[in-house]
């Protein structure tokens, strides 16, 4: 296969965004809101993308990825106090993404009363910035995804050790920031806090829900997108006991990747039959690790950014919705569309309780 053409699938993991149509979905009760964080402290500074619910109305919106998709938003809109305080879901993204790689998903949450905080990770390589920029040396780039992915059993926590530590310190900051005079003063719900993931980020919210080297006992639910689950021991699983829903898509089988054999399926399955109740397991119909999202490579990966696609994007938003509403807010009412199977899903697996 041309190099070329590798490279930009593999980065396809990576860059994702585009609005998910709301007249296929429940109605949305909020506008969203958008700003930006800095962090800073003596080990790290930290670019932060913070979608929430508001009344102030949006505008056009373009994103600062290589895409530079179009969200409709309120730049730094007053957030809606009244109907608050909100679940914040705190949101990891994949090797070498950025913040900005689940754009949709993050507008959808906070236009029905979600706080979606998302850092930049500081990776090796950096495909993409909340403000524009990243390390563009795909070659490069490349070799080293292939290495982490390579890597198996032996994975290098100590080395992605940076990734949960962002997380908690994403936490404490924005916490910090709901206790003073600010623009986010009041409006989460610091007893309702999850953790959302795509590829690597899914290996980081994993450690940060409950794998116990990282574990942060703030995090009460856990999204785990086409995660990276390969690193992890049967029993490391058992520690994981918070809610759990795990998404992958159904071409994700065995794959030839370069000269390695990954195995999203039985991978991303075992986890769930590891993890503790309640607990779901997704399988998208016709998807594949770049679905969960818009890829910028949309003519290089066909079907991305489709009406297809957008069937995908409709699914992983309505349950991934309904999996926080009733895990985080405790509304019952939800728990009825995580009854129902969609014809969008060719697998799914769920144990409430």
């Amino acid at each position: 296969m041309n190099l070329k053409i590798i490279i930009a699938a593999v980065v396809a993991v990576l860059i994702i965004s585009g609005c998910v149509r709301e007249d296929s979905l429940q109605p949305a009760p909020f506008n969203v809101g958008f700003m930006m964080l800095d962090i800073s402290n003596e080990q790290t500074d930290i670019t932060v993308a913070v979608w929430y619910p508001t009344q102030d109305a949006p505008a056009a919106y373009q994103y600062q990825n290589p895409h530079k998709t179009e969200g409709i938003v309120a730049l730094e809109g007053e957030p809606d106090r009244i109907h608050g305080p909100y679940p914040l879901i705190v949101y990891s993204h994949g090797y070498g993404g950025g913040a900005l790689t689940d754009i949709y998903l993050a507008e959808h949450l906070a236009s029905h009363g979600f706080v979606v905080a998302a850092p930049d990770h500081a990776d090796e390589f950096t495909v993409m910035r909340i403000r524009g920029g990243g390390d563009r040396d795909m070659q490069e780039y490349f070799k080293s995804a292939v290495e982490l992915g390579r890597s198996g059993k032996d994975f290098d926590r100590e080395a992605h050790a940076y990734r949960p530590k962002d997380i908690s310190l994403v936490i404490d900051e924005v916490l910090r920031l709901n206790n003073m005079e600010s623009l986010l003063q009041g409006i989460i719900d610091e007893e309702a806090i999850g953790g959302m993931g795509h590829s690597l980020g899914g290996y980081t919210m994993l450690m940060v829900g409950g794998i116990l080297e990282e574990h942060d006992s703030r995090i009460k639910a856990l999204l785990l997108l086409s995660a990276g689950v390969f690193m992890f021991e049967d029993e490391e699983y058992q520690s994981v006991t918070v809610p759990v829903m795990f998404m992958y898509g159904e071409k994700e089988g065995s794959q030839i990747r370069a000269d390695f054999v990954n195995d999203k399926a039985a991978d991303t399955q075992r986890a769930h039959e590891n993890c503790q109740p309640p607990k779901f397991l997704l399988v998208i119909k016709g998807a594949n690790h770049f679905a969960f999202g818009q890829t910028v490579f949309e003519d290089t990966w066909p079907g991305v950014g489709s009406k297809e696609g957008q069937k995908q994007a409709d699914v992983i938003c309505t349950y991934g919705l309904a999996f926080f509403e009733v895990y985080l807010k405790g509304d019952l009412e939800a728990e009825e569309v995580l009854e129902d199977t969609d014809e969008m899903l060719v697998l799914y697996k769920k144990q409430p309780i």
